[in-house]
């Protein structure tokens, strides 16, 4: 057996090594798209990373109100805004809420009793058969109890909230069927945002305790 390769095997081999150089060089970019590549990304980038004129805050923006990007993040802390909002003047318990236009504000919301809600003793500036208005911001829950040093069937307290009757208290008979002596009547009700709401009696004597509490 011969050591040496045949001329025909090393004309083949010389072949195909040509074959593969020319595959090899379409493969690779000339170095004109080298450059039109490079300009793409330049482009690309400055589309990216938008302006630096943010806040104090910021070292920047990613694109603008004509370049929008998508971002996946894993960790993600706001000091700033977001949609306009305020993220450092939001206060404890607050939620973001949408105007309907993409803006975004942090106001309370519904949904529940606050957990740190207090009664106020308002007894000093309230009276009965006034009307009063609730300028809090919140809704209202009033608490209204009152004296009387008889009772009969003509004894009663009416909330009213916006000008309707809501509720009426009255005197409950008592197991001989008569109504008690030094009675004492209390009613309890919401009242919206904005709403006007007043306590109204018939023959009942003196305020005793009116609390409120803002939800």
């Amino acid at each position: 057996m011969s050591d040496q390769t045949p001329p025909q095997r090393i004309a083949e081999l010389e072949d195909r090594i040509e074959q593969l150089e020319a595959t090899t060089k379409k493969m690779m970019p000339t170095r004109r798209d080298a450059l039109k590549f490079g300009g793409a990304a330049a482009i690309g980038a400055a589309a990216m990373s938008g302006t630096a004129s943010a806040g104090s805050a910021q070292v920047g923006t990613i694109g603008d109100s004509n370049n929008l990007v998508d971002i996946e993040a894993e960790d993600v802390n706001v000091s700033d805004t977001i949609n306009g909002a305020s993220v450092s003047g939001a206060a404890v318990g607050e939620a973001l809420t949408s105007d309907g236009a993409g803006g975004l504000t942090f106001a309370s919301v519904g949904g529940g009793v606050p957990p740190n809600f207090s009664y106020n003793n308002v007894s000093g500036s309230r009276s009965l058969n006034t009307t009063f208005t609730n300028n809090t911001g919140k809704a209202l829950y009033v608490l209204v109890s009152a004296d009387a040093s008889f009772a009969d069937d003509l004894l009663n307290m009416r909330a009213q909230v916006g000008g309707q009757e809501i509720r009426e208290s009255q005197p409950q008979l008592d197991n001989s069927g008569n109504f008690g002596s030094n009675y004492t009547l209390s009613i309890s009700f919401f009242v919206p945002n904005g709403s006007t709401y007043a306590v109204v009696e018939n023959r009942v004597g003196d305020l005793r305790d009116w609390y409120e509490a803002e939800m």
